[in-house]
């Protein structure tokens, strides 16, 4: 059985090839991984500035109510004064 003789430069060629692939597919996964990174943050971010506003929006209830119980008061106090 006759070997093949496949010559030097063929298999640097290959090589030179492959590595050019595995270099731009390793550089795409790093500047994805980096985007999503960079999404990542700023969903958790968002999500902090929610919760904020979710909390100012209970606290803003909480004063709404109080001030219609002061507004209901000085109405009765109003009527007190107007009775005299």
């Amino acid at each position: 059985m006759a070997s093949v003789n496949i010559p030097e430069w063929f298999w640097k060629s290959i090589t030179g090839i492959l590595s050019a692939v595995v270099l731009g597919t390793m550089s795409w996964a790093w500047g994805a991984e980096s985007r999503i990174s960079r999404v990542e943050d700023d969903v958790g971010r968002c999500t902090a500035k929610l919760d904020s506003v979710q909390s100012n929006e209970s606290a803003i209830r909480v004063l709404e109510t109080r001030l219609q119980y002061i507004e209901s008061g000085i109405d009765d106090i109003k009527e007190l004064l107007k009775e005299r």
